[in-house]
């Protein structure tokens, strides 16, 4: 059994090492490289995790649904997806329902703005957004909905430490209960963004994740 393991592994490094993903230093003796130091990160195995169970399964499934439709323009449920995964529920509900998967999700979304610039690097937040921005206790001037595990938001209040408001993320309640850091300036809220905002006169919300 061992010999059987042992040689699997050598038949998958191989294809490996012509990819760049691995390097053999010496005879069936292999070591890593910068890509696998990168593919191991929480967020890209997140990302693998979600895109190989989710999304991929969606797509592979897509010419069988189309078939399965006739090849008809479907609008609502069931689509693509629910007929992939067998399930009634559109995306959300049904990350809700696997806490595993959810974990995968939250991980990839944290990593998808990495060495990107942030909205804040461009806009004009001294005079658009903190200008006559209230100070009163309860006032809210930054609401990031949908935000995830609060990356974006925790990165405002590192880079404006001093401006004044509350600073609210809002997600769904398994990614708010997810949430290991938590940065203790901001006010974590569970909502979902279908229904009709919580928080009233807010200077600025915006919404991640959207491009």
């Amino acid at each position: 059994m061992y010999w059987c393991t042992y040689i699997q592994i050598v038949r998958l490094l191989r294809p490996l090492c012509a990819l760049g993903v691995t390097k053999e230093i010496g005879q069936e003796e292999y070591a890593p490289t910068p890509v696998t130091k990168n593919l191991v990160s929480r967020a890209i195995i997140g990302g693998y995790q979600f895109m190989f169970t989710a999304a991929t399964r969606s797509l592979a499934n897509l010419p069988f649904y189309l078939k399965k439709t006739d090849f008809k323009n479907v609008s609502g449920f069931p689509g693509p997806f629910q007929d992939a995964h067998n399930t009634e529920d559109s995306m959300f509900p049904w990350l809700i329902k696997d806490p595993l998967m959810m974990g995968h999700f939250n991980a990839f979304m944290s990593g998808q703005r990495a060495n990107r610039k942030q909205w804040f690097d461009f806009f004009d937040i001294d005079d658009i957004l903190l200008s006559g921005a209230s100070t009163e206790p309860d006032a809210a001037l930054l609401i990031d909905i949908g935000g995830g595990e609060g990356h974006d938001i925790a990165e405002f209040h590192q880079r404006h430490p001093n401006a004044p408001g509350r600073l609210i993320l809002q997600d769904l309640p398994p990614v708010i209960d997810s949430i290991q850091e938590p940065t203790p300036k901001v006010e974590r809220q569970k909502h979902n963004f279908f229904e009709e905002q919580p928080v009233k006169g807010m200077q600025h919300r915006q919404s991640s994740n959207t491009g």
